[in-house]
């Protein structure tokens, strides 16, 4: 007889074919009395274009603190703000839209940023690879006193706890949900 299941020649890991069902679902959500219907593959779009769209004014961003002089401090600071701009951008419509697709994505982040950091830290001061010295130049350019030991190859964690801050109301409420619900 036949099975619901398909064959496949390539092995692929639950794990995957869990996150590609994931993303082909669609979620709604109700404004102003009426119906709106997302795939989350739209939101993924979303986000590569507005990450796309920010990646020229995040290189004249960069020339301008770089170039700063004196002033860098606050370069840095009004730099900083702009990452911030960006991140509300990014994430509190999809808050709204599909707060589950939000929460995954913030693990991911978190996860990918402590993996970098990671990377980043481990190789400081030995012959690195482009992508850390890469990496190195591009948090250099953005460090201010509470990274400051990040300078001489020490963690850098305001780009990780803005994620994490980011994220902490969704997953408290959603721990509330989930408590009221039971």
């Amino acid at each position: 007889g036949s099975t619901s299941q398909e064959v496949s020649l390539i092995p692929i890991p639950r794990s995957i074919l869990w996150l590609l069902q994931f993303l082909s679902n669609e979620v709604t959500m109700e404004v102003g009395g009426s119906v709106m219907h997302f795939h989350r593959y739209e939101i993924l779009g979303y986000w590569s274009f507005v990450l796309i769209a920010s990646i020229p004014l995040t290189v004249k961003v960069c020339k301008w603190v770089e170039a700063g002089g004196s002033l860098s401090w606050r370069r840095v600071v009004i730099a900083r703000k702009f990452f911030h701009l960006v991140a509300v951008i990014l994430f509190t419509p999809i808050t709204w839209i599909d707060s589950e697709m939000m929460a995954l994505s913030y693990t991911i982040a978190t996860t990918l940023l402590m993996i970098l950091e990671i990377i980043r830290c481990y190789s400081f001061g030995q012959e690195s690879g482009n992508m850390t010295l890469s990496l190195n130049a591009f948090y250099a350019i953005f460090l201010d006193e509470k990274d400051s030991l990040a300078a001489n190859g020490g963690l850098t964690i305001t780009h990780i706890t803005l994620i994490v801050g980011c994220a902490m109301p969704l997953v408290l409420s959603q721990i509330v949900n989930a408590t009221d619900d039971g």
